[in-house]
Parts: structure tokens; C-alpha cells; sequence
């Protein structure tokens, strides 16, 4: 069971970005914001096993959802909506993005 969100640690008694996490989580909204299903993400996450937590394993759309919509590290993606032209914004949810990666 998590503490903090995925894509933070404890340094030093510290919240800290994790950075091999924060890669993952990178990847996770790329592929979102370009159209891929929450399916199709998790799928890819299993075949390579890439853990959601120590020794765990097992990304669904749920898993997903969850922190594409988590709050505690995302904002709305005004940048992203200022550079791309509107016909291509049609995405099903509120573009966000990480903001503690940019």
C-alpha cells in the first residue's frame, strides 16, 4: 500500500520527486495525450513489468485513472491548449499534465 503518490519518496525525512517513477509517469501522459486507451498504457506497463509499487505489478485502467485525475501533482494543461490547435483538443478528459516535471 502507497504512502505518497506514485512518482514521490522520502529522502531524508524529505518528499522527493522518484525519479525512475516520474519517467514512468512521464510516459503514462504522453501516451495519453496522444490518443493511446488506458488500456492499451497498462498493457504496455505489464509486458515490460514495470512496478507500481515494491514487487507489485499489475496496471489496469483503474490504476490509471486514478492518477491521471489525482490533483496532488497535476494542473491544467494550459500550455499544451495554447500551442495545439483546437480540432486537435478533443481528447475525452481534461487536458492535465504533471507539474512538477515541467
Amino acid at each position: 500500500n502507497r504512502t505518497l503518490p506514485y512518482g514521490y519518496c522520502y529522502k531524508n525525512g524529505i518528499i522527493a520527486i522518484e525519479s525512475k517513477e516520474s519517467k514512468v509517469l512521464k510516459r503514462i501522459f504522453s501516451a495519453y495525450l496522444n490518443g493511446d486507451s488506458m488500456l492499451t498504457i497498462a498493457e504496455q506497463l505489464n509486458r515490460e513489468k514495470i512496478e507500481y509499487a515494491s514487487g507489485v505489478i499489475g496496471w489496469n485502467k483503474g490504476r490509471l485513472k486514478h492518477l491521471i485525475d489525482n490533483t496532488k501533482y497535476l494542473f491544467i494543461m494550459n500550455a499544451y491548449m495554447a500551442r495545439t490547435p483546437r480540432k486537435q483538443r478533443n481528447l475525452p478528459h481534461v487536458f492535465r499534465v504533471l507539474a512538477l516535471f515541467l
